[in-house]
């Protein structure tokens, strides 16, 4: 699925950081003198060592990637980087991924030498594919905050041959454009395509990121995925964004992302949303203030068209406000339990019309169901719904099939 890093070369502003890689290694900036500091947590015991490296730059290029494996004795043939900028990285993630082929892990933070500042946190490891290829896997701990962080961030994502945003967090998608936006000004992008991982249940976080105006020179690339903190994370990851590469060492205890086995559906947590009351419907002057609702001919013929999307097991037409049902299809039990989970979080945001005209499309899901409401364009509360056989849902189809049924109802 990911693209192989450009290869062009910068004419101008800053300079090159492919260059810095080939540059003899004692020109680095970077010391790791008297570096090594002991376990990160002497309650894990396997915990990997962290090496410092320190530089005297107050806005440092990036180390070399030799300076995170000084004793690989073998050449890496792939870096695959991810930047975490709101520490949504499952524990032990990469500690998950052991196995034959599974290289040691490691740890390097990156530090300015005079006052001890942290500028990333790299966590470290290599792994073979089936085909004898070498691959480095970094995790990039680094504020979004600090422009100094944010450079060797995406210094580390421009040299690697994949790179990866994990946006799981709540802000950071709004800080990353703007800091996407400096960085390449100072120069051409260089790297490959970028990915952000979206979470499924926050579908409008996707929408932003694409209709963000990205830099003439990145290409970017918005992957959506469900959440997931289990075991083997990493290796289901990896499965998913490297589709043609095989790593045949790696643990994968639980079944692919999009599948819910019966041991992750007894240790799935509770939605809190599912535990909140449901509304009361609005007064009569409140609703008086809405616009006349789509007729009912309309309703079907959107709730036919929406109930096209693969896996949809029913689908249904709410106006949150009355709590009325305009339209139905599919499963009554399974329809009830979407209106009954949309009521509850459009309580939960909207008290108002301009918030109700304001809420975001609703995503959730369980074990085995994939929930889905769209808001519906100029009509404040109203909603198209459709409940999913989860493991067949492909959410971004679901909501492309949605937006063609709403303008059924335009």
């Amino acid at each position: 699925m990911l693209n192989p890093k450009s290869k062009r070369n910068s004419s101008s502003g800053r300079t090159s950081r492919f260059a810095e890689d080939d540059a003899p290694r004692e020109d680095s900036i970077w010391s790791s003198l008297h570096s090594v500091s002991p376990p990160l947590s002497e309650a894990v015991p396997d915990a990997p060592k962290v090496r410092i490296l320190r530089t005297a730059d107050p806005k440092p290029t990036a180390p070399k990637l030799q300076d995170f494996f000084p004793r690989e004795t073998r050449a890496i043939d792939r870096v695959l980087t991810f930047w975490d900028p709101s520490g949504t990285w499952p524990k032990n993630a990469l500690a998950d991924l052991c196995g034959e082929g599974v290289g040691a892990r490691g740890a390097t933070r990156l530090a300015q030498a005079d006052n001890d500042q942290t500028f990333a946190l790299i966590h470290h490891t290599a792994i073979e594919t089936a085909d004898g290829l070498l691959y480095a896997v970094l995790h990039v701990e680094a504020s979004p905050l600090d422009s100094a962080s944010a450079d060797v961030a995406l210094m580390l994502l421009e040299r690697s041959d994949h790179a990866v945003v994990l946006t799981g967090g709540s802000a950071e998608h709004r800080e990353l454009p703007r800091k996407m936006q400096e960085f390449c000004r100072q120069a051409a992008w260089r790297g490959p395509t970028l990915q952000f991982i979206s979470p499924q249940d926050k579908p409008s976080r996707a929408d932003r990121l694409r209709k963000i105006t990205w830099p003439r020179s990145l290409r970017v690339q918005v992957v959506e995925m469900l959440a997931d903190s289990t075991p083997g994370w990493l290796a289901r990851m990896l499965d998913r964004l490297l589709d043609d590469v095989e790593f045949p060492g790696l643990v994968r205890p639980v079944a692919p992302l999009g599948a819910a086995s019966p041991a992750a559906a007894a240790a799935m947590p509770a939605d809190p949303a599912d535990q909140l009351p449901l509304p009361a419907p609005w007064s009569d002057e409140l609703r008086a203030t809405l616009p006349p609702r789509p007729a009912e001919a309309a309703a079907r013929t959107a709730v036919g068209v929406a109930e096209l999307a693969s896996g949809c097991l029913s689908a249904a037409l709410i106006d949150a406000c009355s709590q009325d049902v305009l339209a139905r299809s599919g499963d009554l039990t399974l329809t009830q339990a979407g209106v009954d989970g949309t009521l509850r979080r459009w309580g939960d945001l909207s008290n108002t019309a301009d918030e109700a005209e304001s809420a975001d499309a609703l995503a959730w899901h369980t074990a085995t169901l994939q929930y889905l409401a769209t808001p519906v364009p100029k009509q404040p509360g109203l909603y198209l719904l459709g409940v999913f056989d989860r493991p067949a849902c492909d959410l971004q189809q679901a909501r492309w099939q949605f937006t063609v049924a709403l303008h059924e109802l335009a």
